[in-house]
């Protein structure tokens, strides 16, 4: 019906006295609503503040295969995630996807700033790590009021299993020093 001024100010004139439900909304924030009783006054005020939807400022979801010799692969799936949020009031992060009953919290990593965690083959029951391939995972914030906000979505494309293959050390090789340097070579998937 109406735009706010650039204070946030609005006014709706012309209008049937009837009382009702005002519904506030901005790109940005989520809505919210009011509900309004005339009362046979003339002019009604109403402060309304919104809430700032949380962005996504940086997310890495991806795979990892650790490979325990001599023929054994584990598989997970690792999230780091960087939440902007003007408001700086996100209570919980989440990842989900429904289709394979996973809603995973993730943790808050302070000294990086981020939300992340690891997701196993057991936390999906799933015995195959290809089945996550291409499927759709939401993340979520829960607000210091339990509001929930769909903030974005992500998925694995591709799941690399092959292993590297290492110059150095190699074979039986002893090393002396306590921090060796590991030399190996760059696994070429043929894409970036």
């Amino acid at each position: 019906i109406t735009n706010s001024n650039e204070n946030g100010f609005f006014e709706i004139e012309n209008i049937e006295r009837n009382n009702g439900w005002l519904i506030i909304e901005k790109a940005g924030y989520s809505s919210d609503s009011v509900f309004v009783s005339f009362n046979n006054q003339k002019k009604i005020s109403q402060n309304i503040f919104l809430n700032a939807i949380p962005v996504i400022s940086d997310l890495k979801f991806y795979s990892i295969t650790e490979n325990k010799y001599p023929s054994q692969q584990n598989y997970s799936l690792g999230i780091k995630v960087k939440i902007n949020d003007v408001e700086n009031d996100v209570d919980s992060v989440f990842i989900e996807n429904s289709e394979l009953k996973i809603n995973k919290q993730l943790m808050y990593n302070a000294s990086q700033k981020l939300y992340e965690n690891l997701i196993t083959l057991e936390d999906l029951k799933i015995t195959s790590i290809d089945i996550v391939i291409g499927k759709e995972f939401k993340i979520n914030v829960l607000d210091a009021e339990s509001k929930k906000f769909e903030i974005g979505k992500t998925n694995i494309k591709r799941i690399i299993k092959e292993e590297i293959t290492a110059i150095s050390p190699i074979g039986k090789d002893t090393v002396n020093s306590p921090n060796p340097i590991l030399a190996w070579n760059r696994f070429k998937p043929g894409f970036d």
